[in-house]
């Protein structure tokens, strides 16, 4: 505390109070700087802006998607925790499925490449959550893209058929559907070893049901048994599962192939 210092002593008043009232005096006004500086830490910082996401209260174009992937990729730098969550209504339109009704069905051509628009912005979103530590969200961004390269991969298998035998054209979309389907298979093993992984917690049983369906989907687009040995990983680890949580998430999964 500031010290207190006498004034000159007056005729008619005593020393002893003269010091007491300048002391009182300091003594309120360091009481005072001490309240505002108080006040200036208690004080709210001012809130986050908003999130540049397209508006909530309509459906969400891919265009929609896109940018919003591209805004929460720099959420995800600069403030991970304002990431939308699941269960939120801005996290549904993320990985709404509803967004396969904005896929032309014909022509083929232009199917091909608005899944591969829907593809990539799920695949965005996918890395964004993965890099952030998210694994709900993760796994739920996941469901979405299988379901994406399921409807791709059936797409592809439609064109190659619509090309004559023979053909370099022909050819050409086989090859493609060759490493689509070889990069499935890993993505699909990479997929069951973060639900069998202890050291991530267990996901709401609903996030693991749809991921279970995608990766069904996916399995019946490629050859006969391009996943049995993902599949029958999953199976073992929901048979073997001990901890409540976990056994309930994988049960759900394999409900769903």
């Amino acid at each position: 505390m500031a010290s207190c210092v006498a004034a000159p002593v007056l005729a008619h008043v005593r020393p002893t109070r003269l010091v007491t009232l300048h002391c009182a005096r300091a003594f309120v006004a360091v009481l005072s700087l001490l309240a505002l500086a108080c006040g200036d830490r208690k004080a709210a910082p001012p809130p986050p802006p908003p999130l540049a996401l397209p508006p909530l209260d309509r459906a969400w174009t891919i265009d929609d998607l896109a940018a919003a992937a591209v805004e929460l990729d720099a959420v995800c730098t600069s403030a991970p925790l304002r990431l939308p969550t699941y269960g939120t209504a801005a996290f549904a339109r993320l990985v709404g499925p509803e967004l396969h009704d904005e896929v032309p069905a014909q022509p083929l051509e232009a199917r091909q490449a608005e899944l591969k628009r829907l593809d990539d912005a799920w695949l965005a979103l996918y890395g964004t959550y993965l890099r952030c530590g998210r694994p709900t969200e993760t796994l739920a961004a996941n469901a979405a893209l299988l379901e994406g390269y399921a409807a791709s991969l059936q797409v592809g298998a439609a064109l190659r058929d619509a090309a004559a035998a023979g053909s370099p054209q022909r050819a050409q979309r086989e090859q493609g559907l060759a490493i689509m389907a070889d990069g499935l298979r890993g993505g699909v093993g990479s997929t069951v070893g973060m639900l069998l992984d202890p050291g991530l917690p267990a996901s709401p049983p609903e996030v693991a049901a749809r991921l279970g369906a995608a990766i069904a989907r996916v399995a019946a687009a490629l050859p006969p048994g391009a996943l049995d040995e993902s599949l029958a990983a999953l199976r073992a680890g929901a048979a073997a599962a001990t901890e409540p949580a976990r056994r309930e998430m994988l049960a759900a999964a394999v409900a769903a192939l």
